[in-house]
C-alpha cells in the first residue's frame, strides 16, 4: 500500500482559467522592511508561512531571541533563523541549532523540514563549463506530465569555469542555458541563449508551467519567464525589474496566491559597497495576478488533506464571473530555496 502524501504541506495547489492576456511586465511590492534576518534559504508552509534561514556565524543579526539558550553553532544572542506570517507580514525569531550554509531541505510528510547535503552527477557535460558551486548557475525541473516519469532538467547561467578562484580577473557570467532530459537512456544537452548573463539566480516554477529566473549578482534587476512549451529562441521574456539589488545569498518562493517572495541579499560580512546587505522582503506578481483578469481568477475551496498514489480525488474551485473556457488544477511543492536552485521544487499537471 502507498504512504499516504500530505497535500497541504507539501504541496500548493493552484486553478488557473486558460485565458490570452497581453503582457504588462508584472508588478512588485516591499513586504516587510526589515527582516532581521538576510535569508539565504526559504520554505513555504501549509499555514501561510514561510520559515527563513541566515548565516550562523556572520554576527548578530538584526532580530533577538526571547531567551539564548541553544544557540548551536551561533556565536551571538540573535536569531539567525524567522517565520514569516503572510497574514499580516509579522516576522518572529527562531532558534537554529546547526550551520544551514548552502544546506538542501524538504518536507517529510509529517510536517518536519529535514535539512541536508550532498552532490551527484552522472550525466554529459555542460557546454560551457561547471555551473555547480562555485560557478552557481541554476537549475529547475520542468513540471511533470503524463505518467510523470520523465524529467526535463533546465539550468542557466553561472560563473566561467575558475571564475571564483582567480578573482583578479573579471570574468562575465555565463548567458547559455542547458535542458537536458534527465531520465532519457541516452541523455544530450539543449542549448539556448538567455536575454542577458546570470549568476546565483533562482528559477521558480510558476502555476502556468513557465520557469521565473530571478535574482543574482550583476545585479540582475529584471526577472526573465522561461517558458519551455513554445519554440526553440522564443522562450525567453523579459519582465519589469525590481529596485532591490538581491545579489548573492537570495531567495525566492512560490506563495499560495501566486506572488513570489523574495528575500536575502549579500550576507552580513559584505554590509559595505555598493550593494550592503538589505534586509527588505518584497514579492513580485507575475502577470497571471493583473487585477483585469481578478474575474477570471479560479478559487480553491476545498481540496483534499491527504493524497495516495494512483487514486482520483476531488478539488473544488470558485468562479467570480462565468467562464467557458477550461480550468485547469495543478499542484507544485514547496521547496527549500537558496540561491541558484530550490531543493525538492516539482510540479505536476
Amino acid at each position: 500500500m502507498a504512504a499516504p502524501i500530505v497535500l497541504c504541506l507539501q504541496f500548493l495547489c493552484f486553478a488557473l482559467a486558460i485565458i490570452g492576456t497581453r503582457a504588462q511586465g508584472g508588478s512588485w511590492e516591499v513586504v516587510v522592511e526589515d527582516a532581521g534576518i538576510a535569508p539565504m534559504h526559504a520554505a513555504v508552509t501549509r499555514w501561510n508561512t514561510v520559515v527563513l534561514f541566515d548565516w550562523t556565524d556572520a554576527g548578530a543579526s538584526n532580530i533577538s531571541l526571547p531567551n539564548v539558550e541553544g544557540r548551536g553553532l551561533a556565536t551571538d544572542s540573535s536569531a539567525h533563523s524567522a517565520l514569516l506570517d503572510l497574514q499580516n507580514n509579522a516576522v518572529f525569531p527562531l532558534t537554529i541549532q546547526t550551520d544551514t550554509w548552502c544546506s538542501s531541505g524538504q518536507f517529510l510528510p509529517n510536517g518536519t523540514l529535514l535539512l541536508s547535503g550532498g552532490r551527484n552527477d552522472d550525466l554529459p557535460q555542460l557546454e560551457g563549463g561547471p555551473r555547480n558551486y562555485m560557478s552557481a548557475g541554476s537549475s529547475a525541473m520542468l513540471p511533470l506530465e503524463g505518467d510523470y516519469s520523465t524529467a526535463t532538467i533546465v539550468i542557466c547561467g553561472g560563473a566561467q569555469y575558475d571564475a571564483y578562484i582567480n578573482q583578479s580577473v573579471n570574468l562575465p557570467a555565463q548567458e547559455s542555458c542547458g535542458r537536458i532530459v534527465a531520465t532519457d537512456p541516452n541523455p544530450d544537452w539543449e542549448m539556448e541563449t538567455m536575454p542577458h548573463v546570470l549568476n546565483t539566480a533562482e528559477m521558480v516554477t510558476l502555476p502556468t508551467g513557465a520557469i521565473l529566473i530571478i535574482n543574482g549578482t550583476g545585479p540582475s534587476l529584471n526577472p526573465v519567464i522561461y517558458q519551455p512549451a513554445k519554440s526553440e529562441c522564443s522562450r525567453f521574456t523579459i519582465l519589469n525589474p525590481t529596485t532591490i539589488p538581491r545579489m548573492y545569498h537570495s531567495t525566492a518562493n512560490l506563495l499560495p496566491d501566486g506572488r513570489i517572495l523574495l528575500a536575502g541579499s549579500n550576507t552580513h560580512r559584505a554590509t559595505v559597497g555598493d550593494f550592503p546587505t538589505d534586509q527588505r522582503i518584497e514579492a513580485f506578481s507575475p502577470d497571471y495576478l493583473v487585477a483585469n483578469n481578478s474575474n477570471l481568477r479560479p478559487m480553491v475551496v476545498k481540496a483534499p488533506n491527504t493524497m495516495q498514489y494512483g487514486k482520483l480525488y476531488n478539488v473544488y474551485v470558485t468562479m467570480p464571473s462565468p467562464l467557458r473556457k477550461t480550468v485547469e488544477v495543478n499542484f507544485a511543492s514547496t521547496p527549500y530555496s537558496m540561491h541558484s536552485f530550490s531543493q525538492g521544487q516539482s510540479a505536476d499537471w
